[in-house]
């Protein structure tokens, strides 16, 4: 309990610390299962491509010593991340952070953290990030990024709904 204490404490400290000139969002839902089911579901950093309706493909490389996930989207455009940190349920915390190297989207030094926690009888998965906006103000930006994790938490929660 303590080590998922200090992941998320220091998740949230890295998404805090950053320059006035960042923009961040966080969203979470709630589901009705347990943390290590929900986990066995979208802990893999190429299972997104499972439970995110706008990825049709992801494959897995190793660049550098790095696992990154080259994501294929519904339009044909590709995104390239680099997982930074991945904890699995035998380290009693479940989660993974990332980066983004290339992408179509209107960010760029974007930094996510994904992760399940118990909340009361069930889950709470949560997705946050800080980034820049590029080419767009900060709140297009903004609803861009959240937009991309309403999809995919909605899509999340309804893998676990009977």
């Amino acid at each position: 309990m303590k080590i998922k204490h200090l992941t998320m404490t220091a998740a949230a400290l890295i998404i805090s610390v950053c320059t006035a000139q960042a923009a961040s969002v966080e969203k979470s839902v709630t589901i009705a299962a347990k943390p290590a089911d929900v986990w066995a579901k979208i802990g893999h950093f190429c299972q997104i491509a499972g439970w995110h309706p706008a990825i049709t493909k992801c494959e897995l490389s190793t660049m550098d010593s790095r696992v990154h996930r080259t994501l294929t989207l519904g339009d044909g455009a590709t995104i390239l991340e680099m997982q930074t940190d991945h904890r699995g349920a035998d380290d009693k915390t479940m989660n993974y952070s990332y980066i983004i190297h290339k992408s179509p989207l209107p960010i760029k030094n974007y930094t996510s953290f994904i992760g399940v926690e118990p909340d009361g009888e069930g889950t709470k998965v949560i997705w946050r990030s800080i980034f820049d906006a590029n080419g767009v103000d900060d709140a297009k930006a903004k609803e861009v990024i959240g937009g991309i994790y309403d999809g995919g938490l909605a899509s999340i929660q309804a893998m676990f709904t009977n």
